[in-house]
């Protein structure tokens, strides 16, 4: 029997776990192609396991490779678990490596949301999309109420916070320069 607040973790979760903190090591000591394959076989063996989906979709766009289908793999693990906060950085670097911006910009700030403490690399990539783009930190604010003000009028928004499915969407009004009802 189990105690309250603990949780038995399958052979497979267990093993897609392991697979996924050497690739880590791996990627530690630069070798982003050998963790690529460790983390592909790790999805392959529990697809459920967010942590691997989120660093497999990473480290394809970190190689530039399949960016479609990183960007699959990070917004996967977001709807697994959409209150961690490096599944939204991860999720931001795949949109910065697509080079869409805005989108990159929407998702480091639902990290910064969730864990509103200053966390170098959220910082890191909220600087270098706030550079790419060519705003300011208020220009940033002025996006997020923006992005905020869009969810609201399509009703995107899940119980107030920003979901990761809806972004590309999301930004189809920002192209545009208004909302769908315009």
């Amino acid at each position: 029997m189990l105690k309250s607040g603990f949780f038995r973790e399958s052979g497979w979760t267990r093993k897609a776990r392991e697979k996924t903190e050497h690739a880590y090591r791996l990627i530690g000591r630069g070798h982003l192609r050998r963790a690529e394959r460790v983390l592909r076989e790790a999805v392959d063996i529990d697809s459920g396991y967010a942590e691997a989906q989120s660093k497999y979709g990473w480290v394809l766009a970190k190689l530039g490779r399949d960016l479609d289908v990183a960007e699959a793999h990070v917004r996967f693990a977001v709807e697994l678990e959409p209150k961690n906060p490096r599944f939204w950085e991860d999720l931001s670097a795949v949109y910065l490596k697509k080079g869409e911006l805005r989108c990159a910009l929407v998702a480091v700030l639902r990290a910064e949301e969730i864990y509103p403490k200053k966390d170098p690399g959220v910082e890191l990539v909220n600087g270098t999309i706030r550079d790419a783009m060519g705003i300011s930190a208020e220009g940033v604010r002025e996006i997020s109420a923006r992005a905020r003000e869009l969810y609201d009028e399509v009703g995107l928004r899940s119980r107030g916070r920003l979901m990761a499915g809806a972004l590309k969407y999301l930004f189809e009004g920002f192209k545009r320069g208004g909302s769908r009802n315009e």
